[in-house]
């Protein structure tokens, strides 16, 4: 007897006999709470959505966090594209795409559940309501009503507040969509008091944490001279406007840009760009605690790692055998990534991990190296420019603590030969890397000590 299609692993037939398969469809209460623990935090939560707002090519976000006790509410409006009553039935369905799809090179999402279980994480009900071509469409999850009547039910009316709030958002707007969030147990559980002053201050102080997060996952979308091109996104939180927030700090001039890579992988070039931040004595007070971020100055150290231009990665050595360590705190690397590669680099539901494919951890390991080195030599020298640009595997930066007056040193002559063999063995051209010599301290002091390089034997 020849085995039944789906028991055969070779076959290319899908079984159509009720009697070789059986359905096993998830329990809808079970299931719809098991989407509440992929571990958000109410600010990846909220990022979550806010990606979908840029998809739909919104201009404006605006969130609003509202205090009422247990009845508090947040909502995120954009001014996108909106969708129509079947789209909209789509985005609410639980994996409403494959990860396996191909996708519009500048799309954020990737499993068709960020929608649902970013709000299902902070929330019980979830109610969206879209705008397009003057017809207003609405869509509810209430997890206690799926888990009381355990089947998959889409409600088609939000809550009195929603409409309220829904219509008040979007009279002003062509086309837009409304997500509210309701029944906030994990925000305002059962039991939260509207009187409370403290627990008010406590809702209050989350916006202000969301907001700091934002600000840095959005920076690019948010900055305008990120922008030129095209329009800045703006984000309001509770009528505020978020400004971006620069890991980089490329608008100070003590801010150092390393050699700019680009890495290869599986047919495709990633771009990275290591920083060296400036030493605290050049930068004012208050740029200095900007720049510490939201995770502090040593949580914020390693690579930021970019799909798109949204921040997934803020601040890891991405398991390079690098610790967070006090003096190479100034080092900070940019690293962009397609979005079709997330398979590759094990890209979370929630974006906000990946890791690097082995294939090049190699090399990255030696760029992180190389920052390292350089960030730890100006933390040392208090912001001097040292030649610090070893590139090889072992991270022991060339530093001196004294300047060099007499060209003659041998001292200097081995720290120039060696600073000189760097770059090259870091792939660039012996002309180039004689023209950074001339630009970098303390070698533009001995033009011709530099100059004459090409005698030394050292270029290729």
């Amino acid at each position: 007897m020849s085995a039944s299609p789906h028991l055969n692993p070779n076959a290319s037939t899908i079984a159509e006999d009720e009697a070789d398969y059986e359905l096993a469809e998830p329990r809808a209460g079970a299931m719809i709470q098991s989407l509440r623990a992929f571990g958000y935090d109410l600010a990846t939560a909220l990022a979550d959505l806010i990606d979908n707002s840029i998809a739909a090519s919104a201009k404006n976000v605006w969130l609003e966090f509202f205090w009422s006790g247990a009845n508090s509410f947040i909502s995120v409006t954009d001014d996108g594209r909106g969708m129509a009553d079947g789209e909209l039935l789509d985005a609410m369905r639980p994996g409403s795409k494959s990860p396996l799809e191909k996708r519009n090179p500048k799309d954020l999402g990737r499993f068709g559940l960020g929608l649902k279980t970013a709000s299902f994480s902070q929330a019980r009900r979830l109610t969206v309501g879209s705008k397009r071509e003057g017809t207003f469409s609405v869509r509810c999850w209430d997890l206690d009503y799926v888990t009381k009547c355990g089947e998959w039910r889409l409600l088609k009316l939000g809550s009195d507040t929603f409409e309220q709030h829904a219509q008040e958002q979007l009279a002003k707007l062509r086309t837009g969509t409304v997500v509210f969030w309701e029944s906030m147990d994990r925000i305002t559980p059962a039991g939260t008091v509207t009187s409370s002053a403290k627990q008010q201050d406590q809702f209050y102080q989350k916006a202000d944490l969301v907001k700091a997060h934002l600000a840095m996952v959005f920076h690019r979308f948010l900055d305008p001279a990120e922008n030129v091109a095209r329009t800045p996104l703006k984000l309001w939180i509770n009528r505020q406007q978020i400004d971006a927030w620069d890991p980089f700090m490329t608008n100070e001039k003590a801010t150092q840009l390393l050699t700019e890579e680009d890495v290869p992988l599986l047919g495709n070039r990633l771009m990275v760009k290591p920083y060296v931040l400036p030493h605290h004595s050049k930068i004012t007070k208050e740029n200095h605690k900007r720049a510490a971020g939201p995770k502090g100055w040593n949580a914020q150290q390693g690579f930021y790692v970019y799909r798109n231009r949204r921040l997934l990665v803020a601040g890891s050595w991405l398991g390079l055998g690098f610790q967070q360590e006090e003096h190479y705190h100034l080092a900070r690397i940019l690293l962009d990534i397609p979005n079709h590669m997330d398979a590759d680099w094990e890209l979370d539901v929630k974006k906000s991990r990946a890791w690097p494919p082995l294939a090049i951890k190699d090399q990255l390991k030696s760029l992180a190296g190389a920052t390292r080195s350089r960030a730890s030599a100006v933390y040392r020298h208090r912001g001097a420019r040292i030649p610090t640009v070893n590139v090889d595997r072992e991270e022991d930066p060339i530093m001196r603590s004294t300047p060099f007056e007499d060209p003659a040193s041998s001292e200097l002559q081995d720290l120039l030969k060696k600073t000189y063999e760097c770059l090259l063995n870091a792939g660039v051209r012996p002309k180039y890397a004689i023209f950074r010599l001339l630009n970098m301290e303390p070698f533009s002091r001995f033009p011709a000590m530099v100059t004459a390089l090409d005698t030394l034997g050292a270029a290729p």
